[in-house]
């Protein structure tokens, strides 16, 4: 659906004189519209005339650049596979039938953490909320005929629930015949959440131990005579149920 200006004869006056079957007339001059009107006069060697009307349409419309850009999809989770997809880029052009290119432009922005493959924006790094929760990126778009614009986009990324990890003990050894319920060591994780709270349990081992709060304890009491090393799998849960377990000597 061109835009057109309002369908009104524009009469140009162009005089020539050709003595051959057909003859190009140069229209370069005249106002930019998609439909022309013109009226031909053709006269032979006797002075007989007589005049043609018609009228034509162009194959195109006036180049305007290029006035917005936009992504589809501008939040994305943290911690996904890079090259994961974050949105569809889309242009504003007052030209009805246009195609554009996408390229990254300028310095001192966020471009190397994503990349562009046609009109689609993927991530180029892994995102981590913790460690940098929004990201400046700016854009040019480029029309057929070589007009842009040039736009800046945020991207948020959102947090979500992360797993502990690194669940240690700090000590593992117990003197024989110490009392039942004597605390052996005590157990921590890290976890990128910060504040988030931890549960720690026995996931699968012996009835030996017994775990109170944070601290691992013995629920008989050990003598020479019995194995000096005991295998224990424990598991660490954050407010969420995210866990992570270890085996433990």
């Amino acid at each position: 659906d061109y835009r057109r200006e309002p369908l009104r004869p524009a009469f140009n006056r162009m005089g020539f004189e050709s003595k051959a079957a057909s003859t190009n007339i140069d229209l370069t001059d005249l106002a930019q519209r998609t439909i022309y009107y013109f009226r031909v006069r053709a006269s032979n060697e006797s002075g007989s005339s007589a005049f043609i009307a018609s009228n034509f349409e162009t194959d195109g419309e006036e180049n305007i650049a290029p006035t917005g850009l936009n992504l589809s999809n501008r939040t994305i989770d943290e911690n996904l596979a890079i090259g994961t997809f974050v949105g569809k880029l889309t242009t504003s052009d007052a030209n009805s039938i246009e195609s554009f290119t996408y390229t990254f432009e300028g310095s001192g922005n966020d471009n190397g953490s994503f990349t562009i493959v046609g009109d689609s924006l993927y991530t180029n790094t892994a995102l981590n909320f913790e460690s940098k929760n929004s990201y400046q990126l700016a854009i040019r778009t480029t029309d057929s005929g070589g007009l842009f614009y040039s736009g800046s986009l945020e991207i948020t990324i959102r947090d979500i629930n992360d797993t502990p990890m690194n669940l240690q003990l700090s000590n593992n050894t117990i003197v024989a015949f110490s009392a039942a319920n004597t605390a052996i060591g005590q157990l921590s994780v890290t976890d990128e959440d910060t504040g988030d709270s931890h549960t720690f349990s026995l996931d699968t081992g012996t009835d030996a131990f017994t775990i109170n709060g944070v601290n691992l304890q013995n629920k008989v009491v050990f003598t020479n005579e019995e194995d000096s090393t005991i295998q224990i799998v424990l598991r660490a849960s954050d407010s969420k149920d995210a866990f992570i377990t270890a085996s433990l000597e």
